[in-house]
């Protein structure tokens, strides 16, 4: 059932030990209160019209930001990220198409602030224009999509508690 822009799915008890299914975040134990026994799972994700909601105010920021400078193009979708991340925080990692959608709104939002200087010339624009803080002279634009983490810095993953919660994909040099 959806609510409140929420997908909710309950899986009870019986159908857990016949389907592969994994405990994750997004995920709650719903348990009897009297006999505390689990009885099912309920699984949260995020609805499909949410989804199109956010991709909307997405393009609603494509729309009016006509001839406004990179920074309130960088911080309208930052507040856009923000509050959909603080409404939806853990069943975001269970909604892969909502990943993907992040992954497309911010390239669109880069592409918009690469067609302002008449250039979408890739050298001219590496990923740190985008993601440094405006302390340090970027744009400050946080970034969901974890598209140009390369693959080999994940090995430091392993030195850290902090692991890298909504990966996707990463830049590789292996050839396709």
């Amino acid at each position: 059932f959806d609510m409140c822009g929420f997908e909710v799915r309950i899986v009870p008890k019986c159908r857990l030990l016949t389907e592969q299914f994994t405990i994750k975040q997004g995920t709650w134990s719903l348990q009897n209160e009297e006999t505390q026994e689990r009885t099912a799972i309920a699984c949260l994700r995020v609805s499909q019209p949410s989804m199109k909601a956010f991709e909307n105010r997405v393009r609603a920021i494509l729309m009016s930001s006509g001839q406004t400078t990179f920074t309130k193009v960088a911080n309208k979708w930052n507040t856009a990220l923000i509050g959909l991340m603080t409404y939806f925080r853990e069943s975001v990692i269970g909604t892969p198409e909502l990943l993907d959608l992040l992954v497309k709104c911010e390239n669109k939002i880069q592409t918009r602030i690469k067609i302002g200087l008449n250039s979408k010339m890739p050298s001219r624009f590496p990923p740190v224009v985008f993601y440094t803080p405006k302390e340090l002279g970027g744009l400050g634009m946080l970034s969901m999509g974890h598209i140009i983490i390369p693959e080999s810095d994940r090995r430091y993953a392993s030195q850290t508690d902090l692991e890298t919660t909504h990966w996707r994909s990463g830049l590789s040099h292996n050839i396709d």
